[in-house]
């Protein structure tokens, strides 16, 4: 059983912890401002692609995604990923994200056969932080054991 995670908008740290009980979906977010993942956490599985984005030199280090809440009784988390890997996901073009998902793709962490659903989610995560860029918001992780 995998980690589930739901990448959003949310304006601010106090909207993004509201989604913490029973997470993003159905919630009345605007179409495009979720993107659902399984598997990539926002801590070290986003680490791992950080180091293939950014000029961070290192695969296997831990994003530097921020706990914003977290729920003690579920294990349910929402973390607001930061702009510096926004930033990164915003100004790569396709090359770049094909790149960073075939090398994570051969990582411990991220390690698959085939690196398209990998090239696909970072695609969908690039888009959602140009959107979040252009409406002043942040992007954040909703995750469930």
């Amino acid at each position: 059983m995998g980690i589930l995670t739901n990448y959003f908008i949310a304006a601010s740290d106090a909207e993004a912890a509201g989604y913490l009980e029973g997470g993003v979906h159905g919630q009345g977010l605007p179409d495009g401002h979720v993107l659902e993942s399984k598997g990539v956490d926002p801590y070290v599985a986003l680490g791992t692609l950080t180091t293939f984005l950014t000029d961070r030199t290192s695969a296997g280090v831990t994003a530097d995604s921020v706990t914003v809440t977290f729920s003690m009784d579920t294990g349910a988390v929402v973390a607001r990923v930061q702009p510096s890997l926004l930033d990164a996901l915003a100004g790569a073009d396709e090359g770049a994200l094909l790149d960073a998902a075939e090398a994570g793709s051969r990582t411990e962490e991220l390690r698959t056969e085939d690196p398209a659903p990998l090239a696909a989610f970072l695609h969908d995560l690039a888009r959602l932080a140009r959107t979040a860029a252009a409406e002043r918001a942040g992007v954040y992780c909703w995750a469930s054991p």
